[in-house]
């Protein structure tokens, strides 16, 4: 074997090729890869060398070194050859239904459903899954009692309150782990801190949380500080793989309604100096948003969109998981750790197919708090203290008094108009305005 037709062919042979990875619903992708019809995996190559180099590897691992003297003599020939890979070996992507989750391991996966959680061996397994989906980590079932003696459980318990309050958690967690995406109920999980003071608090959790779902699936961090959605670019970093997006710490002005259409309609990713692609609905990634300020949103299609888990006070920058547990979440874990972990996570997943969201139970923040953040204490606490519902007032009354109380607190009429009508429409009253000669009234009546 000389030539570059021979190493071609017996690339192909050994599973590098043009895949055609098949899903259970939507186009099929094609791509440059290798199939590893031994352990069920599919591995994508950026380019010609990548697969070259995934080959040599082959052929050490069988001690070939006539075919690896061979490659050696015609690998420049092989680079400028890509386009006579000819053909294309057909996988079936091993996704998860509306019935189960699957979780991938080493030695064993998970196939969870309403019904419980069960290790099979690979064997069993018909399709195929991304190298990189495998978890590196011998599973080892435990009892969901076990599982929740976790470091990890105990930290779900402190974020969220504890009592019925950790079980939206669980489910939200399962909700994440779970590949299958139903198309009447998109979600966004929004982690948000819950407090009354209206001020950015930070070190409650969510990136801790967040970072747990990472452990699980393929997840791409953004920074939410300077997430631009008007750049073709802002999704670049995410691949055909990425389960998980992360949008980390965004500010209070930040607005939800661009992820949205992505979690509905599919994602389309431009990549600089590269073709773009799209990944179809079903497959496109779930969406994490975190912040340190209880955003406010409007209207139901807000609601039905989101699914807000509000973090407790326990931790602050302060008391930390690191000072309660003597080291970070994730750091310095033995494999029991690590077992007991993967386990709970399994058994959210469970808990999830098995109950759904329970959303009438999720957690709502105070619109007295959106309010302080969307405007300040000092409006709120004037609104509240000088004006009555369904009661007329002149708003230049209104202004001056609280300039005299705040001195300092606005400098033009217009704005305090502004903030007193956004107080209003997050408190759930209906802003009427009228005008008679040179003033102007207000009422807040209720709706």
């Amino acid at each position: 074997m000389s030539d570059v037709s021979s190493i071609l062919s017996d690339m192909k042979q050994k599973g590098i090729s043009r895949i055609n990875m098949k899903y259970r619903s939507g186009d099929p992708s094609s791509f440059l890869g290798y199939v590893d019809k031994e352990h069920k995996t599919v591995r994508k190559f950026s380019d010609i060398t990548e697969a070259i180099g995934a080959y040599a590897e082959i052929l050490r691992r069988n001690n070939d070194n006539e075919g690896l003297e061979n490659l050696f003599k015609c690998a420049d020939n092989l680079t400028k050859n890509v386009v006579s890979i000819s053909g294309k070996i057909s996988v079936e992507y091993q996704g998860d239904t509306s019935e189960h989750c699957y979780v991938f391991f080493k030695n064993r996966f998970a196939e969870v459903s309403e019904a419980g959680v069960e290790l099979l061996e690979y064997s069993v397994m018909k399709r195929y899954i991304w190298e990189n989906e495998i978890i590196q980590h011998d599973i080892e079932q435990v009892d969901i009692e076990r599982a929740k003696q976790s470091e990890y459980f105990r930290f779900l318990k402190n974020v969220s309150g504890g009592g019925d309050k950790v079980d939206l958690f669980m489910q939200a967690i399962g909700y994440l782990l779970h590949r299958y995406k139903d198309p009447s109920n998109p979600r966004i999980v929004k982690l948000a801190d819950h407090n009354g003071s209206g001020q950015p608090n930070g070190g409650t959790g969510k990136g801790i949380f967040a970072k747990a779902i990472g452990k699980m699936l393929n997840m791409v961090t953004l920074d939410g500080k300077t997430m631009d959605f008007s750049n073709q670019f802002c999704y670049q970093r995410v691949e055909r793989d990425t389960k998980i997006i992360h949008i980390e710490d965004v500010n209070k002005s930040f607005k939800l309604e661009p992820l949205f259409s992505v979690s509905t309609d599919g994602m389309n990713v431009e990549k600089k100096f590269q073709n773009q692609f799209l990944i179809p609905e079903d497959q496109s990634p779930k969406f994490i948003v975190t912040t340190n300020y209880p955003l406010y949103e409007e209207g139901t299609s807000y609601q039905r969109r989101l699914l807000t888990l509000p973090f407790m006070h326990y931790y602050n920058l302060e008391y930390t998981p690191r000072k309660e547990f003597g080291h970070n979440l994730f750091e310095g874990w033995n494999k029991d750790e690590w077992n007991l972990f993967y386990n709970l996570m399994c058994y959210a997943s469970h808990y999830y197919l098995k109950t759904g969201l329970s959303l009438s139970t999720q957690i709502q923040i105070d619109p007295e708090e959106i309010a302080i953040q969307e405007t300040s204490e000092e409006l709120v606490r004037y609104v509240q203290s000088e004006v009555k519902e369904d009661v007329e007032i002149n708003l230049k009354d209104l202004y001056k008094g609280f300039n005299e109380r705040y001195p300092g607190g606005y400098n033009y009429q217009r704005t305090f108009t502004q903030d007193l009508k956004k107080y209003a429409k997050i408190m759930g009253f209906k802003f009427n305005q009228r005008k008679s000669g040179a003033d102007r009234f207000c009422t807040l009546a209720s709706k």
